[in-house]
């Protein structure tokens, strides 16, 4: 074969590899295209963030500010000893917070308690109780959970339960801030949230909020999961501490002038 024969073989090949990698590339747009909520679940390995990635939005909050902390069975305290050894009650004396905790076991941002979703205790139906009741005006709204929306078998659906959390949130209090914690749990049962953390970790970052990775940063891993389980889904005392000294190193962050 003649050189040029060579070359137009050569390039033949050149061109349909390109063609290859970019219909695989516009796959993602096409999905987005056509109106599809696509959720990319997260991986064990924490990447670097992209250069053009934004910066989490800052909490700009007064000394000493009310916060209401509004979440799940972690919230509530299960594993913990005692009621102020349950990872909000600790973070709030790390953080010389004035809190109102609001926990119940077995909820979520679309997921509302019981076998079947049938008991309405969804986070962002709590919350419109709470502002009913006209005794608190937070500052900020900590919003911790996602364990449970596993159980919606629909990551898209918990997105927009994000959104329109916060969104309700921000309605009800127009001057609060709003941060969210997403899933935890000890291995092995921390893999199985990975997608239904980045179903939360998306809703955060189209509602404009600040979101704690705790999944994804495996808070709990291997190697230490034996020490703080306690009962295969939820922590001990000792990952309630944890827990609360994570989440300390991020609000320090957050509301670092």
């Amino acid at each position: 074969m003649s050189k040029s024969k060579l070359s137009i073989a050569g390039l033949s090949v050149l061109a349909a590899g390109t063609l290859a990698v970019c219909a695989y590339a516009l796959t993602p747009q096409q999905a987005g295209q056509a109106g599809a909520v696509v959720v990319t679940p997260s991986t064990k390995a924490v990447s670097s963030p992209s250069a053009s990635a934004p910066a989490p939005p800052k909490l700009k909050l007064p000394a000493n500010p009310s916060v209401l902390i509004v979440g799940d069975s972690y919230t509530e305290g299960t594993g913990a000893g005692k009621e102020e050894d349950r990872w909000a009650s600790v973070a709030a004396g790390l953080l010389n917070l004035n809190p109102r905790i609001d926990g119940v076991g077995g909820t979520g941002f679309a997921w509302g308690g019981g076998k079947a979703n049938d008991q309405g205790q969804q986070f962002i139906v709590r919350i419109r109780k709470i502002a009913d009741e006209k005794i608190i005006s937070p500052d900020a709204v900590v919003i911790q959970g996602g364990q449970n929306d596993v159980l919606l078998k629909n990551d898209p659906a918990v997105t927009r339960a994000v959104v329109d959390t916060v969104n309700e949130t921000k309605k009800l209090w127009p001057a609060t801030q709003v941060l969210i914690m997403g899933p935890s749990a000890p291995e092995p049962n921390a893999t199985k949230f990975a997608s239904t953390s980045a179903a939360v970790r998306a809703g955060a970052a189209t509602a404009g909020v600040p979101y704690i990775d705790a999944d994804g940063e495996n808070w709990f891993d291997q190697q230490n999961s034996g020490t703080y389980n306690f009962d295969g889904n939820h922590v001990n005392t000792a990952g309630h501490r944890l827990i609360a000294e994570k989440f300390a190193e991020h609000w320090r962050e957050l509301t670092k002038p």
